[in-house]
């Protein structure tokens, strides 16, 4: 009976010896399953990762640069792959508002570059020569897309419009003329523009009336000084085949002596550029363009009319690149080429004397 007790015994703590150790397996097993699962989950995140790209300037090239208008410019990127995968990536220029005239591509449309490694992209842009005007800006943006992944990368290049104006005049008809009183002397002089950009140099004017820096005669005047307030006649010339309008205004700086500000006698806005005459006609009705307000006011032409001593009175025209479309008001020359800075190709002056 001893020994069959100790057979029992020993039968049974060997059956419960296995009855333990079976669910322990069990849980060694799925633990190993857990983390083979959870070791191929994190090789297959970092495959999708590999792609990377960064693109940069090179060089002096420090993202804000200066051209004058029209010039060509090759700027240099560099595309580095920062990634574990060899791969290619597409080249993209985007404008600001559509560009607005500005050119710009790429030598290459795509880049293959090896994992790590780089490559240097020339991308080359060409200023308008239109519609630009100093200190005019643009802004671009260069873009690299993998073909391969998700990856890409981009960067913005500013441009600044530096523009230089010069001119050189020679005379090309002898030193020096006779003239009488009255009488003209004409030469022949030579323009050269010395500058970087394309240039217009002047619109023109005179008055069958008088000559520049002379009186004016009485009945231009107002009629508070004995005048018949006809409009002083206006002869363009030269004006710029880029022109879309003319302005012309009068105006009396020295009526700041007593009235505290430049006097404005006439403004007239959108004069064809076509337009080589104005007549002289009673408060400034000529039947073209678009008539402002003046001083007083009113939409017409008011005389010279200095209330006592003689003043100075400046007829200036503006050729401009585009049409106002609009009456404007009290405009001094001043105050007129400060608000149309960009609009204004050029301008010329003449004045005449009235008391």
């Amino acid at each position: 009976m001893i020994s069959m007790k100790k057979g029992l015994n020993t039968f049974f703590v060997s059956l419960i010896a296995i009855i333990l150790a079976m669910p322990l397996a069990g849980v060694t097993s799925s633990f190993t399953f857990s983390e083979s699962h959870f070791s191929l989950n994190e090789n297959l995140d970092t495959s999708r990762s590999s792609y990377a790209v960064d693109i940069d300037f090179t060089g002096e090239n420090t993202g804000f640069e200066s051209i004058t208008r029209n010039e060509l410019v090759i700027f240099t990127f560099v595309v580095r792959n920062i990634g574990t995968m060899d791969d290619t990536y597409d080249l993209e220029i985007s404008w600001q508002e559509d560009g607005a005239g500005w050119s710009g591509e790429s030598e290459l449309e795509n880049v293959s570059v090896e994992s790590q490694g780089q490559e240097n992209v020339n991308f080359s842009f060409q200023a308008p020569v239109q519609n630009v005007y100093d200190n005019s800006q643009m802004t671009y943006t260069m873009a690299v897309t993998s073909q391969n992944g998700s990856a890409s990368d981009t960067i913005d290049q500013v441009i600044d419009i530096d523009m230089t104006y010069a001119i050189d005049v020679e005379l090309k008809q002898g030193d020096s003329q006779e003239a009488k009183r009255g009488d003209s002397a004409s030469y022949v002089v030579t323009l050269t523009n010395t500058g970087d950009n394309a240039d217009t140099f002047a619109i023109e004017i005179d008055s069958p009336a008088f000559k520049d820096g002379e009186k004016i005669p009485k009945k231009y005047g107002c009629k508070y000084n004995g005048g018949k307030n006809i409009s002083i006649p206006i002869n363009f010339s030269k004006v710029s085949k880029d022109a879309q309008s003319i302005v012309l205004i009068i105006d009396d700086p020295d009526a700041k002596k007593v009235a505290g500000k430049t006097w404005v006698h006439w403004i007239l806005s959108d004069i064809p550029p076509e337009t080589k005459y104005l007549d002289e006609v009673k408060d400034g009705k000529v039947g073209i363009g678009i008539a402002g307000k003046n001083s007083d006011r009113s939409k017409k032409y008011v005389g010279p009319c200095p209330p006592k001593n003689e003043h100075q009175y400046n007829i200036k025209a503006y050729s401009l690149n585009t049409k106002l479309e609009k009456s404007l008001k009290a405009l001094t020359q001043k105050k007129f080429e400060k608000l149309y800075e960009n609009e204004i190709i050029s301008s010329f002056m003449i004045s005449g004397k009235f008391k």
